[in-house]
């Protein structure tokens, strides 16, 4: 799969980055992801067991990128790490629900971050470029009709390979830039935050299987997969230019830019489901 090409690719790259021992540690981290996501594609496997192998895999691209921890902070910023690679790996497992829109978010990102002055170098500018070029060899065959799906193994390499560009950005930029940075996948982030705060507050049991993502409810409401595809991609493109147009501006404008874009983010989604949930009841009510 071209998803898979694209994640063997960073594996390669981390050795001359990383320059340790560590960098073993990357690769089985990666393997470890494609290897449970393919498994849960043919075989359910405990959620879990899949949380554990997402963590550790976590905690081997960490350790390849930030170095063996040296002290209480670092540790901390070890964990971190840990856990957003995990949750970049489950958030595109998550959104991956119609076609083409976990593949082409992912092609964004991946140009995005390349477009970052400073963010990324020589070696992982090209690791970027492959994990988009992969993205757009995978499309036709995704897209606008799917004749081949990315499955676990395949969103769970993407989430893993984004999680690993903006970790390598993020340990090469400013504090204010973290958060520009966090821009880049702000429409799947926002999706799936907003949609977990909402079932947490009507008492649902979150952490099971839904379908209350908006998209999912575009779907219901008759939407076409291309047609939200486009919406989610136009968004992720606003939000990537916010991100490069503020990528070098003082720290007051680059947390403006980030919370002005994380509010309109928020805004689309709640109005979105709102308005298909007021068309759904129309509906019943004829």
């Amino acid at each position: 799969m071209a998803a898979i090409a694209a994640t063997l690719v960073l594996a390669i790259q981390l050795g001359p980055v990383a320059g340790t021992a560590a960098t073993w540690w990357a690769l089985a981290g990666l393997l470890a992801v494609a290897g449970v996501g393919w498994w849960d594609d043919h075989r359910d496997l405990p959620a879990l067991f899949r949380l554990g192998v997402h963590l550790a895999a976590g905690l081997a691209v960490a350790l390849a990128v930030l170095g063996w921890p040296t002290g209480p902070f670092d540790v901390a910023v070890i964990a971190v790490a840990m856990f957003w690679v995990a949750g970049m790996v489950n958030l595109w497992n998550f959104m991956d629900g119609i076609n083409g829109i976990a593949t082409a978010q992912a092609a964004l990102v991946a140009l995005a971050v390349t477009w970052l002055p400073g963010a990324l170098d020589g070696p992982w500018t090209l690791v970027a470029l492959g994990v988009c070029a992969a993205c757009i060899g995978f499309l036709p065959f995704n897209f606008p009709q799917a004749r081949i799906f990315l499955g676990d193994v395949g969103s769970g390499a993407l989430g893993y390979s984004l999680a690993v560009l903006l970790l390598v950005a993020a340990s090469r930029s400013a504090p204010p830039q973290w958060l520009l940075l966090g821009l880049l996948p702000a429409v799947f982030i926002v999706d799936t935050g907003v949609t977990l705060a909402e079932r947490i507050a009507r008492g649902r049991r979150w952490w099971e299987p839904h379908r209350e993502h908006a998209y999912q409810w575009a779907v219901r409401q008759g939407h076409s997969h291309a047609r939200i595809t486009y919406l989610y991609t136009f968004m992720g493109l606003v939000a990537a230019i916010i991100a490069i147009g503020f990528w070098n501006s003082p720290a007051e404008l680059a947390g403006l830019a980030f919370f002005v874009g994380i509010a309109g983010l928020c805004m689309a989604r709640l109005s979105m489901k709102r308005i298909w949930l007021m068309r759904m009841r129309r509906r019943r009510g004829r």
